[in-house]
């Protein structure tokens, strides 16, 4: 139980510090530019929709590399994950992930390092079409056609996992550079910037509590500003912190989520079958989200002696407050839809 209660201390003085940390750095940002809304908070998979969106403690999940590269250095196979979603049919969400585990054994005369490193790739694209163009003639409005807006992210991230570390059990880090676009009609401004995170966990065993998890993620801790060329406008992407605790209940079948996010305080929970059947849940101040997913494992392609999983995960998000005037418009684009219907499938070699 010391133990427990030294490690609770030690990652509580580190939130501090990286809480102070955030303050100065975004008062720093906020006197040279104005900051942008980053459309990278929403570059998730169904399963991180449904468990609180931005939740930096989901390990092994290359879907939620954006939220935090951490998650890489519990990857041991080479997933391909593809996220799509339809609004209305105008507006257009899609990413496509990736990732290959590499092993490094290097042999020196008094040290041998092995270490496995594991490499994500993923292109993320977020649009909205048939934005009607009008102009003004004879003091009447004229419509003279449609354009297009939206963002155009590329992501390369890597992440390691180390053992044993300050009591930890498991402690994996992760860093991601990024390259994102901003696009409107046929102009365009873009930025490249820098994320960071962590995710340890610590095993308990206490009658049903079985481990308890924190992560860490920082976003843009370097990122260049935005500048239209006609105007010279400039945009930063803002800084941001993103904090998540878990648990792990009964055997690993249940776990219990808290994580801090664009809509704040969320509270979710994941519980797993017998049968590979899956069942997500959150909720916070703004959302209330449901998912489930179901694997197939095992299956024989007859291509090689390689056998693959595959995993399909939905997600349905609901406003909390429907009839809040001061709902963004993507809230505003949700409520019109009959649902918010996210598929997520993973392919993974075994």
């Amino acid at each position: 139980m010391t133990s427990f209660i030294n490690i609770i201390y030690r990652s509580a003085t580190l939130c501090c510090f990286v809480l102070l940390f955030s303050i100065l750095g975004t008062n720093s940002y906020a006197q040279i530019s104005s900051s942008l809304e980053s459309p990278q908070t929403r570059f998730v998979g169904a399963r991180h929709m449904s468990l609180g969106g931005t939740n930096p403690i989901v390990f092994g999940d290359i879907n939620g590399m954006m939220i935090n590269p951490a998650t890489l250095g519990s990857v041991e196979s080479m997933p391909i994950a593809l996220t799509t979603q339809t609004i209305l049919g105008i507006f257009d969400y899609k990413m496509l992930n990736t990732a290959y585990p590499l092993d490094m054994d290097l042999s020196f005369p008094d040290y041998r390092f092995n270490q496995r490193l594991t490499f994500g790739l993923s292109y993320a694209q977020v649009s909205l079409d048939k934005i009607p163009e009008t102009f003004k003639d004879s003091d009447r409005i004229w419509s003279s056609g449609y354009f297009g807006a939206g963002f155009r992210m590329v992501y390369f991230a890597g992440g390691t996992e180390f053992y044993h570390v300050y009591g930890f059990n498991n402690v994996s880090i992760g860093f991601g550079a990024k390259y994102l676009e901003h696009y409107i009609k046929d102009q365009s401004r873009s930025s490249i910037g820098l994320d960071a995170g962590v995710m340890s966990t610590y095993h308990l065993n206490m009658g049903f509590l079985d481990s308890v998890h924190a992560g860490l993620s920082i976003h843009n801790l370097f990122a260049m500003p935005m500048v239209w060329s006609d105007t010279q406008d400039e945009a930063t992407l803002p800084f941001q912190i993103f904090l998540g605790g878990s648990m792990d209940l009964f055997k690993d079948s249940m776990s219990i989520f808290a994580n801090s996010g664009v809509d704040g305080i969320s509270i979710g929970t994941e519980f797993e079958m017998e049968n590979h059947l899956t069942f997500r849940g959150s909720t916070s101040i703004k959302t209330i989200s449901l998912g489930t997913g179901i694997l197939f494992p095992r299956i024989t392609t007859g291509f090689g002696q390689q056998d693959y999983n595959l995993r399909l995960d939905y997600n349905y998000t609901q406003n909390t407050f429907p009839n809040e005037s001061n709902r963004s418009e993507e809230h505003t684009s949700e409520l019109q839809s009959p649902c918010n219907l996210v598929c997520r499938l993973l392919l993974e070699k075994k």
